[in-house]
């Protein structure tokens, strides 16, 4: 009876056996030769003759080091891609209107630009005439201001305030006969 029961026991364990496919191993692709990466298909590459799959890349850390580790228009930003914020416009340069008035009849208005109050255009009215006047650059420290026309003139000399918004000036001026002298202060017109 024990015979009898072993081999019932072996034929279970053996139709078992037969169900189930063998384990192997998956047969591994077939290789293609090549000279260079070109003649591979895909992302493969050529090593040693022949085209293989590129190594895997591992999964990028969470995070980034640098705005090409973002996608799109993101950047990195304290070690996160994010949106960049609207980039502002630059704001236009300050433009600045100065006036004085001559010790003796007459005015003299001024403009300037920018933070180094830059002299863009400026004239002058000296004895009922008007002048046109040019500037030896910027508005800043001393500088002057200038005209002439034929034998007509107008020199303005300046010397700016620490806070840049006056300027304390002594002028000369030719008209015709008539020939002028003084002082007064350009101020920054609000």
């Amino acid at each position: 009876m024990k015979g009898l029961l072993f081999s019932v026991v072996l034929m279970f364990a053996a139709a078992a056996s037969a169900q189930e496919p063998p384990a192997t191993e998956p047969e591994p692709p077939e290789l293609t030769k090549c000279g260079k990466d070109t003649d591979c298909k895909g992302e493969q590459l050529c090593v040693d003759g022949f085209c293989i799959d590129p190594p895997k890349k591992e999964a990028p850390a969470p995070g980034c080091a640098k705005d090409t580790d973002c996608k799109g228009e993101r950047i990195c930003v304290a070690g996160k891609c994010a949106y960049p914020e609207e980039k502002a416009e630059p704001a236009a340069p300050e433009r600045r209107r100065w006036r004085g008035d001559l010790s003796r009849g007459g005015n003299v208005y001024v403009r300037s630009k920018g933070d180094n109050d830059r002299f863009t255009s400026g004239k002058a009215r000296v004895h009922g005439r008007s002048f046109k006047l040019k500037s030896s650059g910027k508005l800043r420290g001393s500088f002057m201001l200038s005209a002439r026309s034929g034998r007509d003139y107008v020199r303005i000399k300046c010397r700016m305030n620490g806070k840049h918004t006056r300027a304390a000036c002594s002028y000369t001026a030719g008209v015709g006969r008539q020939k002028d002298s003084g002082s007064m202060t350009l101020r920054v017109r609000k």
